[in-house]
């Protein structure tokens, strides 16, 4: 049993051995990261989505801003030193802090909702097609040289460094 177990092993390596020549790595985020029209195009993603990322930061200062407010006007409105009308006068402006607030959160809201759409609209307008042929690149390689596996470099331990094949793929890319 010991022998057929040593055999197995050998088998297995050596079909291995042979076969390493057709097996490669390729490193996806080296490849997005250096592929010059998937770059422009995360850019002009970004940039779409901008004015809203800046809208939101706007509104939620002035959430930050209407708490703060609605906190002072809520000390003065339980204030026992004031008189009545004073009182009165800060829970007046408490309600019409919390309609603010409301309203501004249902804005926030939305334009979150906005910013998130336009942002996976752009990712699959312009980012997917060239994922689509950082893959195709792969492939197209792989072929070129006879190279039946090709494996991401995140699901493999170790390999040498003539077996990755990215810089390969950035130049097919970038050409």
């Amino acid at each position: 049993m010991n022998t057929l177990l040593k055999n197995l092993l050998i088998l297995t390596f050596g079909v291995l051995t042979v076969n390493a020549g057709s097996i490669a790595t390729v490193d996806e985020q080296k490849v997005l990261s250096e592929y010059v029209a998937f770059n422009q195009a995360r850019e002009k993603v970004l940039a779409s989505v901008a004015p809203i990322q800046e809208e939101i930061q706007k509104m939620q200062e002035e959430i930050t801003n209407i708490i703060a407010e609605a906190r002072e006007a809520d000390a003065t409105s339980n204030n026992p030193a004031l008189d009545d009308k004073a009182r009165d006068e800060a829970r007046s402006k408490l309600i019409g802090y919390q309609t603010e607030l409301q309203n501004k959160q249902v804005q926030l809201q939305q334009f979150s909702q906005q910013a998130q759409e336009l942002g996976q609209n752009g990712q699959q307008q312009e980012l997917l097609p060239l994922q689509q042929k950082a893959q195709d690149a792969v492939k197209k390689i792989a072929e070129d040289e006879g190279i039946g596996i090709v494996l991401s470099t995140n699901s493999v331990i170790y390999v040498e460094d003539a077996l990755d094949i990215s810089d390969k793929v950035i130049s097919e890319l970038n050409k």
